[in-house]
């Protein structure tokens, strides 16, 4: 027996990439769940040796059930899980290969 085909791909991809308004899965424990990406937010912060710790937070949309919104905060160089339409691959993703 054959699976039934997806209309959604998936991708890992950078979170530098990471724009508003994109579909990512997010596993925070119970499996993967939908995080639509509202706000990016980008905070580098010095050292004191002169080195730099670069962190992104992501902010989803409010989920339908009135909870808040899931917060991520994740280390510059970090990966997630990008969600799109098969055959309609976001032209901002970084190069395959």
């Amino acid at each position: 027996m054959t699976e039934p085909q997806s209309d959604i791909e998936s991708e890992l991809i950078p979170v530098e990439y990471v724009q508003t308004g994109y579909s990512l899965a997010i596993d925070r424990g119970q499996g993967p769940q939908l995080f639509q990406v509202q706000a990016i937010r980008f905070q580098s912060t010095r050292q004191d040796d002169g080195s730099h710790i670069n962190r992104y937070t992501l902010t989803s949309e409010a989920p339908a059930d009135g909870g808040d919104p899931w917060v991520l905060e994740l280390p510059a160089g970090s990966t997630v899980v990008a969600l799109y339409r098969r055959g309609r691959r976001p032209a901002t993703f970084p190069p395959r290969g």
